[in-house]
């Protein structure tokens, strides 16, 4: 399974537990608005049981029952977003974007199902229209740190490097430790010859990680740009232990085959 998928299931369990759904709990209800809406409470109940378990055809059949005996909007909600995210996790994205958008109808302005949404547009490589998901998913909901890591990324493939610089920067604002911000931020600021930046962000990936070869990788392309040859020759002894072919080739960069020539 993909990360993108991955989240996708995370941001599932999230928006389970967010919205309160009361499956074990009856409300206030009547006993027989609660008769009627135990079917598909119950066959949620499986859906979410099935996607812990990595089952996600059993999931899907259950969101699907939940879906056919949905009393509520919050329940056809449910289970319409998790039969998009079983479908995500089985590589039906054609599906998953179909239950996304049946969500988004009933909750326009939802974050999660934008975020999932995009995490879909993405895979499909329909990287403008993720952009905008991510976007606004973004401005639902400002402590949305994903949303903003994704955009970065988007916005990198698109070679829109002040732009991601700017989303992953906000994504640090929110969540100093996440790695993914952090690469993306000096991967943007790289691409805009801001080394020193760049070079700041790759170390504060490797004070948390130091096992990230891409870091190490990235940090001494930096230090080669900023003259700093020491300092990326340090990085490739560590690249050596951690993944020796970045390490070949850094070296190589940082010794070109004509400089050992002369």
């Amino acid at each position: 399974m993909t990360a993108s998928r991955r989240l996708m299931i995370r941001v599932l369990v999230v928006l389970v537990g967010a919205t309160g759904l009361a499956i074990a709990a009856p409300d206030d209800e009547s006993s027989s608005q609660e008769f009627s809406r135990q079917p598909s409470l119950d066959a949620l109940k499986r859906g979410y049981v099935a996607i812990d378990e990595g089952d996600y055809e059993e999931a899907y059949a259950q969101f699907q029952i939940a879906l056919e005996n949905a009393s509520t909007s919050t329940l056809r909600f449910q289970a319409c977003f998790g039969l998009g995210s079983a479908a995500s996790a089985l590589g039906r994205l054609d599906e998953s974007r179909e239950h996304y958008e049946q969500a988004l109808e009933i909750e326009p302005h939802n974050a999660d199902v934008l975020l999932s949404l995009g995490l879909v547009a993405k895979e499909q490589r329909r990287y403008q229209e993720a952009a905008s998901l991510f976007a606004e998913a973004a401005v639902r909901d400002a402590t949305r740190a994903e949303a903003l890591v994704e955009l970065g990324v988007v916005y990198e493939i698109l070679g829109l490097h002040t732009e991601a610089a700017d989303a992953c920067w906000r994504a640090v604002a929110v969540v100093p430790e996440d790695e993914r911000a952090l690469l993306c931020l000096g991967v943007a600021r790289y691409h805009l010859e801001l080394y020193e930046g760049a070079a700041q962000a790759f170390e504060a990936v490797i004070e948390q990680n130091p096992a990230s070869s891409r870091a190490h990788y990235s940090l001494g392309l930096c230090k080669l740009y900023l003259e700093d040859r020491e300092g990326a020759m340090a990085e490739f002894e560590t690249l050596k232990q951690l993944d020796p072919d970045l390490a070949k080739d850094l070296f190589s960069r940082i010794n070109p085959p004509e400089s050992l020539e002369r």
